[in-house]
């Protein structure tokens, strides 16, 4: 299901939240978005990432912010389409 404006709007302001005062003051926020990224299968190495409470705080933000994109892309793709276009070969001039 693509991301609704009211879904990436309250996306927008966990990212927001946790820029502005950490993962540790938006836990329930943010244990939350593990929750609904674990149960549709999204990114479970950031999941993990974000799971363990030893990881320093710049880890987690980073994992948090590549979750909230996975989360708003989530569903957009066709079935069978990566996350990202496949990458052309550049030939060489030989």
């Amino acid at each position: 299901m693509p991301a609704t404006r009211s879904r990436q709007d309250h996306l927008l302001a966990l990212g927001d939240a946790v820029a502005r005062r950490g993962v540790a003051a938006n836990r329930p926020a943010v244990d939350a978005l593990v929750a609904r990224a674990r149960a549709r299968g999204v990114g479970s190495v950031l999941v993990e990432i974000l799971e363990d409470r030893a990881a320093p705080e710049v880890v987690h933000q980073r994992a948090l912010g590549r979750l909230l994109v996975a989360m708003a892309v989530d569903g957009q793709r066709r079935p069978g389409e990566g996350a990202l276009p496949p990458r052309r070969r550049q030939r060489s001039a030989a």
